[in-house]
């Protein structure tokens, strides 16, 4: 008789090994269990609140001024947050009151506002992100 042999490769090995790990490991009990949702616990102390801010520095800017205007937005930005995170999308826009950094929006959404895809959430990141990115842009244009 010959032999019969089955090459798998590393992907279908690795999905065979963890179908093996869950079913051995899981009883009924566990799949009809609610899931435990984790929750970040709210931050309560000045101390506390200014920590996110020490994490995370805007470490590299790169302002993309545009030559023809479109519409009210200036510039294309991109920030690297403490070395760690690119953002991208990111829009210099003038407005009623002068500059600001506009997030990107959800293209899905189809709702009557606008959705971010990511923005800060602290008040001072905020700030340090949008005095980062605004003299990055006056730079860039004194440059021209």
């Amino acid at each position: 008789m010959d032999d019969v042999s089955c090459v798998l490769d590393a992907k279908e090995i690795l999905l065979l090994l963890l179908y093996r790990n869950v079913r051995e490991t899981s009883t009924k009990e566990d799949q009809m269990a609610p899931r435990k949702s984790t929750k970040i616990p709210a931050t309560t102390t000045s101390e506390e609140k200014t920590a996110p801010l020490a994490a995370l520095q805007v470490t590299g800017c790169q302002v993309y001024p545009l030559k023809d205007k479109l519409g009210k937005t200036r510039a294309i930005v991109r920030i690297v947050l403490s070395e760690s995170m690119q953002m991208t999308g990111i829009r210099i826009v003038e407005g009623s009151q002068g500059l600001f950094v506009a997030y990107p929006n959800d293209p899905g959404y189809k709702g009557d506002d606008y959705r971010s895809l990511f923005y800060p959430l602290t008040r001072e990141l905020r700030d340090h992100v949008e005095s980062v990115v605004l003299k990055a842009y006056e730079d860039a244009i004194k440059d021209k």
